[in-house]
């Protein structure tokens, strides 16, 4: 990394002051003895960055804020067309944007509204007052003693998928989890158990995401009258959305102890509202809209950081072997219980070297600068936006020594307090971390011990590819395709042998 050592404005080969310079001026007159923070050189009056800078962020984003970091350092700063943007790689001034200043650093408006139609006012797209009374609703239905359940639930709806695999197949297994991940955040928010159903919400889920995946990458939003199609889809995706969850909430008030999922926790902890008189389709709508955020995020966060599990894991034969046998120490013959949780501490050590390496999300939703501040020896001007990535930070060779190494002893109790404070967020950090995070853990962590105590994986020589796709999240562009060979209760400890490759 190089550490920025000057104000980063450039100027014209003759001498004269550019467009950039003139602007780095004016920043440092009004803010004595802060600098503009260093970045890209090559800029146009008219339209910021150079087309060439643009296809590059538009082509692949990851890589540009990558190369940007490396090359600035803490933070530094491009404009895209006419909109100043900083990129904040550092733990302790990510701390100051999240926590101690996070006051002036907003949730981006433009971003809001193109999720917001999808979401509603959830977790996600709410801010202020109405973001903390949120928080705590969500934080009352997340109780501890409701975690068994749903980390069972992730069991039980793995042993369907296995069932349904036979003896011996080939299956993508990056498809296949992401497949279980939305059965299973299904099944955890609204009770509703895989079938036509639940493929049904599913396939509407991933619509209204897509969508708003799309939109949030686009630099101007579109009028409806442009995009027919997608707003069409949109109108489908969220009327199916609708209907499901309204069904849902329908049946938990008429029987409330019908079954106790995230839907029925929050509508009992809505109940005093309820008695206090607040409208019942009031209560429905915040309900509805908690729901939604926390089944989409959920599934979001879980699918990549599984499919990106089993490629790093394959890929190292020591480290899958190591998972196996710890499986088959804890659980044995048996189904894997939420009570083997604290005990399957590789399985974990593995999960989190995947997430450090390929973050489920990349990047963090991007802040806006709400008044002219300082962040260390730097000045973000107001109106700007702060990009905060992950998968660029947990990369930094200065917080994570040979960081492209796959090593998930990085993470063992005895070289844990290595890692720098602040510089592992892949569930993001401070008080907008998601909260979802130990549920998001508990089900992932019982998803593996599932299918590591029932199934053998065997990847085909050269397979295996650290090529990624973007989506809601990274996930492999070449998949993860392996011969699957289930076993029966009786012979969960015979090994089978594996090719690894990568």
């Amino acid at each position: 990394m190089v550490a920025p050592g000057g104000d980063g404005a450039p100027s014209a080969r003759d001498g004269s002051p550019t467009f950039t310079s003139i602007c780095t001026v004016k920043a440092l007159q009004s803010a004595p003895g802060l600098k503009t923070p260093p970045g890209p050189r090559n800029y146009s009056a008219a339209v910021g960055l150079t087309w060439r800078h643009l296809a590059a962020m538009r082509r692949d984003p990851v890589r540009y804020l990558s190369r940007i970091a490396h090359k600035y350092g803490d933070l530094s700063t491009f404009l895209l067309l006419t909109q100043r943007v900083y990129l904040v790689n550092s733990p302790e001034l990510i701390h100051e944007v999240l926590v101690r200043q996070k006051e002036k650093f907003v949730k981006s408006e433009w971003q809001m509204r193109v999720i917001r139609p999808v979401l509603g006012d959830g977790l996600l797209t709410s801010g202020g007052k109405r973001w903390f009374d949120d928080r705590r609703l969500i934080q009352r239905a997340l109780r501890a003693d409701s975690m068994e359940g749903y980390a069972q639930q992730a069991v039980e709806t793995t042993e369907q998928m296995i069932a349904g695999w036979g003896e011996s197949t080939r299956v993508d297994l990056a498809d296949a989890v992401t497949e279980l991940s939305m059965s299973v955040s299904i099944a955890s928010t609204l009770g509703i158990d895989p079938g036509p159903e639940a493929d049904e919400l599913a396939q509407a889920v991933r619509a209204g995401a897509e969508i708003f995946m799309k939109e949030i990458e686009e630099p101007v939003r579109l009028p409806a009258w442009m995009i027919p199609r997608r707003t069409r889809r949109r109108a489908e995706a969220l009327a199916t959305i609708d209907r499901f969850v309204g069904r849902a909430i329908a049946r938990r008030r008429a029987d409330p102890n019908a079954r106790e999922d995230l839907l029925s926790l929050l509508l009992s902890v809505t109940a005093e509202a309820q008695a206090a008189g607040a409208p019942a389709h009031v209560l429905d709508k915040m309900v509805r809209d908690q729901a939604v955020t926390m089944m989409i995020a959920g599934n979001h966060s879980v699918s990549g950081a599984l499919a990106w599990f089993w490629v790093l894991a394959l890929s190292r034969p020591e480290v899958y072997d190591r998972l196996k046998q710890e499986v088959r120490d804890v659980v044995g013959q048996r189904s894997p219980e939420p009570a083997d949780l604290p005990r399957l501490a590789y399985t974990k050590q593995v999960l989190q070297e995947s997430l450090r390496l390929i973050p489920a999300a990349w990047v963090l939703f991007t802040r806006e600068v709400t008044q002219d501040t300082a962040l260390g020896e730097f000045q973000v001007k107001r109106g700007g936006w702060v990009v905060m990535s992950p998968y660029v930070t947990q990369r930094d060779p200065r917080f994570f020594p040979d960081p492209e190494r796959f090593d998930p002893e990085r993470f063992s109790p005895e070289r844990i307090d290595e890692i720098p404070a602040g510089a592992y967020f892949p569930f993001g950090h401070g008080p907008h971390a998601c909260i979802g995070e130990r549920m998001a853990m508990a089900q992932m962590t019982m998803v593996l011990a599932t299918l590591l105590s029932r199934c053998d994986f065997q990847a085909d020589p050269g397979s295996l590819s650290l090529e990624a796709a973007r989506d809601l999240a990274i996930r492999p562009k070449q998949g993860c395709p392996v011969q699957v060979k289930v076993r029966k209760p009786e012979l969960a400890g015979a090994p089978m042998g594996l090719a690894h490759s990568f």
